[in-house]
């Protein structure tokens, strides 16, 4: 309840707020289109047709917009989250990958594998401010400090991990690995630390203190790693491997806890703001797998396209706020209805957590 009173009074202060569940963005790559899942439901509520193999995803931090990274147009799709239509398209280098967007709202990032380079967007505007060459080679995976003030850059065929400084975009530091290569890659919330998937045959998940840019562990997960997310309390890490497994870390000490058999060739995942669920794309089977975090069970499988292949950060926050001050007498009304169904959508989606066995 103190959650809402504070929303509405952010509301009467000149935002609009609209509660949602949260919902799950799946880039489907052989169809060229995302499907928009609530996530209350495990329904595929829309479906947005956007470029050729789209893959990298990435969420705004107030859950307003979508990008999508389309691997074979070499193009970003920019989806406004409220009416799911793509609303823009912004051009970014050879085999664009993946994606990740600023905590400060202002920028997204793109790693261009084939160019070797990052592309830096403006949100505002859409309009690329630069692209950083030279950053590693094939740099496929990214993801940007709690602070924003650090790009993390996974290199396809590079030991290296990149640093980009994102105030004057420029690569600051090359950290040295025992991987000969990384790709997934998530940064703790307190920033402290990064977990890098490592690809080819290695078979360790690397982890590097932000505070020195050291490797400080190599944590045994098994061949074929992907992905990789970390809990919104920062307790464990989840790395999903295409051999058919989701590896669960135990940040405090950086222990394996459990390894949760996964059909489908696992690859991306993300997981819910609540930290109750983990979403992962199966795109062998053309379905999403849902773990229940409490357990580290299956909670539920559904299709989703021909191939889900969500590359990053694909589910939104719960409450998505919109600057927009002067509504007209028609937005008013759209307003009020998006919250109230946004209302129902919360406490279905709260209902199914509570009903969830162990939680």
């Amino acid at each position: 309840m103190n959650k809402l009173i504070a929303c509405f009074v952010i509301f009467m202060a000149s935002a609009v707020v609209s509660f949602a569940a949260p919902f799950v963005y799946v880039a489907d790559t052989d169809d060229n289109k995302v499907l928009v899942v609530d996530a209350a439901t495990n329904t595929i509520i829309d479906t947005i047709t956007v470029g050729n193999a789209p893959i990298g995803t990435a969420v705004s931090p107030n859950g307003r917009f979508v990008y999508i990274v389309n691997l074979d147009d070499e193009t970003m799709s920019v989806i406004n989250a409220l009416n799911n239509t793509v609303i823009d398209t912004v051009q970014v280098g050879g085999d664009a990958f993946g994606v990740a967007a600023n905590p400060n709202g202002q920028f997204v990032y793109v790693a261009n594998e084939a160019d070797n380079s990052v592309t830096v967007i403006s949100t505002p505007d859409n309009n690329v401010v630069t692209t950083i060459n030279n950053v590693c080679n094939q740099p496929i995976g990214l993801a940007v400090t709690p602070d924003g003030n650090f790009v993390y850059v996974g290199c396809a065929s590079d030991s290296n991990v990149a640093v980009i400084r994102t105030s004057d975009n420029s690569v600051v530091d090359s950290i040295p690995t025992s991987a000969s290569s990384t790709q997934g890659v998530a940064i703790t919330p307190d920033g402290q630390f990064v977990y890098l998937t490592a690809t080819g045959g290695d078979t360790n998940v690397i982890v590097i203190r932000t505070s020195d840019n050291t490797e400080i562990a190599a944590v045994p997960v098994g061949l074929g790693q992907e992905a990789v997310a970390v809990t919104p309390d920062g307790q464990f890490v989840y790395v999903t491997s295409g051999s058919g497994t989701v590896s669960v870390i135990r940040t405090s000490d950086n222990t394996v806890v459990t390894t949760i058999p996964v059909d489908g060739a696992p690859f991306g995942i993300d997981i819910t703001p609540d930290g109750q669920f983990a979403y992962v794309m199966t795109p062998e089977n053309g379905t999403v797998t849902v773990i229940r975090t409490a357990a580290n069970t299956i909670s539920d499988i559904f299709p989703a396209g021909f191939r889900p292949q969500s590359f990053g950060e694909f589910i939104s926050p719960e409450v998505i706020v919109i600057a927009n001050p002067i509504p007209t007498l028609g937005e008013w009304g759209m307003i009020a209805a998006a919250v109230i169904l946004g209302l129902v959508g919360v406490f279905a989606y709260r209902r199914k957590s509570a009903a969830e066995p162990g939680r």
